[in-house]
């Protein structure tokens, strides 16, 4: 939905509409509910209210998901082999997330050996290591927020093509929220709770701001009451 769309909902002569503070508290799903909760609230009055707020999400709280996900081997997400392969093995570990001006960066140590095991000992190549990168532009899109305009920068070598398609198959994935169906399901739960049947009418992110230790998301939302 567009910003367009939200306005001239709003604009219905029986709308209210309330400007919420910023939430602090842990976990954006706990936020959610409260803010739903609010629409609730003013939707009581009104056949049809709107509210906004900003939520605050820090990097900390995405790399503690990634850690639980991803990287879940001691701290590395493995590519190739595992910590019983003592000299072919490629991992991703040490995950950091910044921010510069509108895109976010996650950078991730890679670590890679392709060496023959032979009496106990590796023989080939050394060990290899340098810092890998996947960057973009936190938007909302079709009800989830996503990095677009991603980049990938890893430096050219046998391990290259290996990092890129993990990037895009295994980790691009996890770097998006379904905002949307989060919301509705806050909703269905609020409805089992009321008499009132709750409908939401529409649903926008107008801003998505970086800063040095967390992504500020402001949210409109419209609910109606049946």
């Amino acid at each position: 939905m567009t910003h367009r769309d939200y306005v001239s909902i709003d604009a219905e002569p029986h709308g209210s509409r309330m400007q919420m503070g910023r939430r602090s508290r842990t976990g954006i799903a706990a936020q959610l509910r409260l803010f739903v909760l609010s629409l609730v609230i003013i939707a009581v009055v009104s056949p049809v209210s709107s509210a906004a707020t900003t939520f605050d999400v820090a990097y900390g709280a995405i790399l503690k998901l990634l850690h639980q996900q991803v990287y879940r081997y001691q701290g590395r997400a493995y590519l190739e082999g595992n910590a019983q392969s003592p000299c072919a093995y490629a991992y991703l570990e040490q995950p950091r997330i910044n921010a510069q001006a509108d895109r976010l960066t996650l950078a991730s140590l890679f670590v890679g050996r392709a060496a023959l095991e032979v009496s106990g000992e590796c023989l080939g190549t050394d060990e290899a290591r340098f810092w890998a990168h996947i960057s973009g532009v936190p938007r909302y899109e079709n009800g989830m927020i996503v990095l677009t305009d991603a980049t990938i920068s890893v430096p050219e070598n046998v391990y290259s093509e290996v990092i890129r398609n993990y990037f895009q198959t295994s980790l691009a994935p996890l770097l998006r929220y379904p905002l949307l169906s989060e919301v509705r399901q806050q909703i269905i739960e609020l409805s089992a709770q009321t008499p009132y049947r709750l409908e939401l009418v529409a649903l926008d992110v107008p801003s998505i701001i970086l800063d040095t230790h967390q992504m500020r998301i402001t949210i409109d939302a419209t609910l109606r009451i049946h």
